[in-house]
C-alpha cells in the first residue's frame, strides 16, 4: 500500500529550518565589553580641564565602589576606588594579576563611571533557561512538522 503523503520540496524544508534556526539563535549576538563600546573623548574635551561639578561628583563617589575610568590619553582602567580628593583619585586596578594602587590626577580623567551591576540575578537566569528550553522544543516541533513527521 503506497503512502499518500509526499515529502515537501527541499527548498521549503530549508526555509523552515532557516526560520527555526533564526528564532532559536535570536539574541545570541555577543554584546561588546565596556572597553569596546566607549571611544576616546573628543579632542576639545581632552584639552579642557574638569569642571567644578565633575570634581565634586568624583569626590562624592563611595570609597570601595567599582569604577570604570577612561583617561584622556585613551587608557581604560577597571578599578576599585580607594580614595578621592582635590588632586585626584587612588585606584586599585581589578586585574587577574594583582597590581599596586595607582594615583590618577583629576585632570587626566576623561570619564569615570560607577559600575553598579554585579552579574545576573537568579530570577533572570531561570527565565533565560526557560525561554531557551521553550525555543528549543518549539524549533524541534516545527522542524518535525515541516519534514512530514507523523
Amino acid at each position: 500500500m503506497a503512502r499518500a503523503h509526499t515529502r515537501p520540496p527541499v527548498a521549503r524544508s530549508a526555509a523552515i529550518v532557516a526560520m527555526a534556526a533564526a528564532l532559536a539563535l535570536n539574541g545570541c549576538a555577543a554584546r561588546g565589553s565596556f572597553f569596546q563600546q566607549h571611544g576616546t573623548a573628543p579632542a576639545r574635551d581632552r584639552l579642557a580641564g574638569p569642571s567644578e561639578s565633575y570634581v565634586k561628583y568624583i569626590k562624592s563617589l563611595p570609597v570601595g565602589s567599582h569604577v570604570k575610568v577612561a583617561l584622556r590619553d585613551g587608557e581604560r582602567i577597571d578599578a576599585v576606588l580607594v580614595a578621592a580628593d582635590d588632586s585626584g583619585v587612588l585606584l586599585q586596578p581589578r586585574t587577574r594579576i594583582p597590581e599596586p594602587e595607582r594615583h590618577v590626577d583629576i585632570s587626566e580623567i576623561a570619564t569615570i563611571e560607577l559600575h553598579t551591576s554585579h552579574g545576573m540575578g537568579v530570577g533572570k537566569a531561570i527565565l533565560i533557561g526557560v525561554a531557551a528550553g521553550g525555543a528549543a522544543i518549539l524549533t524541534i516541533l516545527f522542524v518535525a512538522i515541516a519534514t512530514g513527521w507523523d
